[in-house]
């Protein structure tokens, strides 16, 4: 699995002109993820442990020009695993995919 997630974030490197925007997208992804509540930034700081003075930067990431939110979307959509699995059911904080291949 995580060589699977290692693979599938990954594929995202190049939207990033700097290698540090890329960095934190990893840490936004993971974030999102791992987090039980939908407090925004926050949730992300308190999700993944980290120190409240990493709060600006996140605010920054997500208004960095070193990337483009309409280029993560096309990247996403272009991706394999996007167009073979669709989100069918949303439990609360849990998704379940289904495979749409045949």
């Amino acid at each position: 699995m995580s060589e699977f997630l290692v693979g599938f974030i990954w594929e995202f490197r190049g939207i990033f002109s700097r290698r540090a925007a890329f960095a934190w997208f990893v840490v936004v992804f993971a974030g999102l993820v791992l987090r039980t509540d939908w407090l925004g930034v926050t949730s992300i700081v308190r999700t993944l442990e980290l120190s409240p003075a990493f709060y600006p930067h996140l605010l920054h990431f997500f208004h960095a020009s070193s990337w483009k939110g309409e280029d993560l979307c096309k990247q996403a959509s272009d991706m394999e695993g996007f167009r073979a699995f669709e989100m069918t059911q949303k439990t609360y904080g849990t998704k379940v995919a289904h495979s749409t291949v045949t």
